[in-house]
């Protein structure tokens, strides 16, 4: 996705749009990108520290070293990250929605790959 969006720009935000939504705009969308790559992170974490036995796909052995304390903060965190990643693209969706049915402007149509704007 990063690759992706390096050799396709994001088109400029509406010059009418007001400077906050601009931030968070931006802080939406980076914070998306942060998040998701910490995801399978701190999934990653739980599991190299798990007491279990626990094999990726029934085969490779994940286990480095068994430790309650980061097992349990990996937990947390990879619980809480979902709930945030949930939060944002529910903003996300939102915003999208609100861009097109109540400002009637083309943001939502600058989303969509098959919509000429």
């Amino acid at each position: 996705r990063l690759f992706w969006r390096r050799s396709h720009p994001v088109p400029e935000l509406p010059s009418d749009l007001p400077r906050w939504q601009q931030i968070a705009s931006k802080a939406t969308h980076h914070g998306l990108y942060l998040l998701v790559i910490l995801q399978p992170l701190f999934g990653l974490m739980m599991a190299t520290t798990s007491k279990g036995s626990l094999k990726a796909f029934g085969v490779l052995g994940l286990q480095i070293s068994p430790n309650e304390a980061i097992n349990g903060a990996g937990h947390v965190l990879h619980g809480l990250n979902a709930w945030i990643i949930t939060a944002l693209i529910l903003l996300h969706a939102a915003a999208a929605l609100y861009h097109h049915f109540i400002r009637k402007d083309n943001v939502l149509k600058r989303m969509l790959p098959f919509a000429k704007v």
